[in-house]
């Protein structure tokens, strides 16, 4: 199909070249001379079909103005037809015939105007301005449909332009591809049909329709191709004008498989190297424990050394050597649970049992008994709740937030108040200024 440049209705009326086509002598001279006085640019008379067609190709006419009867086989329907189908010349017919018949084959030809003779000044004069202008917004329109055909030609997204029955109406360069079809063939069939889905992820396009609240839907799918290989795709749908009758949607079918193999590997990359960090983590939480363990065992043996000489320890000394035995083996045991708690996060251990939070806060309360005596910090602590926690966790941060309660009290003896208040989904644990939010586990506030 030629796109032939609009006439430009602001240009002089002689720019506008008029064809016209009639086998009789007196009716031709007639229509040219008022063609010529009303100003346009009258080529040539043409008085038969193979006459018409070559002033067409050798002149470019703008309009013609045709006699449905004319010499030969071929009559002015037809090469109406011809002309606008091959140059996009619009016609207007001139004719004494008005049968049904006549006039059947003139409508189907879609013309821009029949005028019945005998012919006036003013019919020819209405009809070539109106059938001029006319031609002018169809030619603008197809030149706008060409530029975004070619613009959905350029999309990589395949797209499919359906009316409300699923029935293929455009597909884009993307879609012909993917459907292994062209435009022809797949014009009017259904879409869902078309295209082959895995049975897990078919497309229901009645599913897939948005809701009135929502503007359009996606999903993930996964299609088969012309080839048999596999491709997941992004699809999506959307009306195309809800003012239109019959309403139309544009789906829309991305190919994100490249970008599921870059994800997965991505994957694959992160638990490399989380395994890795996490090996080294494992290996490094392991030293330090053994590290720390090291002066507690030595510590531990000259106590117990110091044990087998106690006859020689009044009552005081024995309560500092008991003090500092206690405080060895309660530290061995909090190391021992420190490293099953790194071991079990290093894991990823995703259970984790509601804990009273008393007995976390009696331990660290032991393990700062140093601290608090030497201070003489006075502690109060209402009863606390359960809560979903590693314990070894919850007394390292019993552990940190009373002793920078002590260590950042005002001058005097440290006053600390420890107590907890349920909010929504968590607790908030208060000690002075500070605030622990713990989650509460499932069943409620339970003390």
């Amino acid at each position: 199909m030629n796109l032939q440049k609009p006439h430009d209705s602001t240009t002089p009326a002689t720019a506008a070249r008029v064809l016209i086509v009639e086998d009789e002598a007196v009716i031709a001279i007639n229509l040219r001379c008022i063609v010529q006085d009303l100003g346009y640019t009258a080529l040539p008379v043409a008085s038969s079909a193979p006459e018409a067609l070559q002033l067409a190709e050798a002149e470019g006419a703008d309009i013609a103005l045709m006699d449905i009867r004319l010499r030969g086989q071929v009559d002015g329907i037809e090469v109406a037809d011809r002309l606008w189908q091959e140059y996009r010349i619009p016609v207007v017919f001139v004719s004494a015939h008005t049968d049904d018949l006549t006039l059947e084959r003139a409508r189907v030809t879609s013309p821009f105007g029949y005028i019945t003779k005998p012919i006036t000044v003013a019919s020819i004069k209405v009809a070539i301005a109106v059938a001029l202008d006319r031609h002018r917004h169809e030619i603008e329109v197809e030149h706008r449909s060409a530029r975004f055909h070619e613009a959905l030609n350029k999309v990589a997204d395949a797209i499919f332009v359906c009316d409300e029955n699923d029935r293929v109406l455009f597909l884009n360069s993307a879609a012909q591809a993917l459907a292994g079809l062209t435009n022809a063939d797949a014009r009017g069939r259904s879409l869902t049909a078309m295209l082959e889905w895995r049975a897990e992820s078919r497309v229901d396009m009645e599913l897939l329709k948005p809701s009135p609240l929502d503007e359009s839907a996606v999903r993930i799918s996964n299609l088969i191709r012309a080839n048999h290989s596999d491709l997941t795709v992004l699809v999506t749908l959307a009306e195309l004008d809800k003012s239109a009758a019959p309403a139309h949607h544009i789906v829309t079918i991305r190919n994100v498989s490249a970008a599921q193999e870059q994800m997965m590997q991505a994957l694959l990359n992160k638990t490399v190297a989380l395994e890795r960090s996490n090996s080294e983590l494992s290996l490094l939480s392991h030293t330090l424990i053994h590290d720390l363990k090291e002066p507690i065992y030595t510590v531990r043996i000259r106590s117990d050394l110091t044990a087998d000489q106690s006859a020689s320890l009044d009552q005081t000394q024995q309560e500092h050597l008991n003090s500092i035995i206690e405080t060895c083996d309660r530290m061995d045991a909090f190391l021992n649970k420190l490293g099953l708690f790194a071991g079990a996060m290093l894991r990823g251990d995703p259970t984790i049992p509601p804990v009273d939070a008393n007995s976390p806060y009696c331990e660290a309360i032991a393990n700062l008994q140093g601290t608090i005596i030497s201070s003489q910090a006075k502690i109060q602590c209402s009863h606390l709740p359960r809560v979903l926690i590693d314990p070894t966790a919850l007394v390292l941060i019993f552990q940190n937030l009373l002793s920078n309660a002590i260590k950042y009290s005002a001058p005097g003896i440290p006053q600390i108040v420890v107590s907890a208040l349920g909010q929504e989904e968590f607790w908030k644990i208060y000690r002075f200024r500070s605030r622990l939010r713990l989650p509460i586990p499932p069943g409620g506030e339970n003390f």
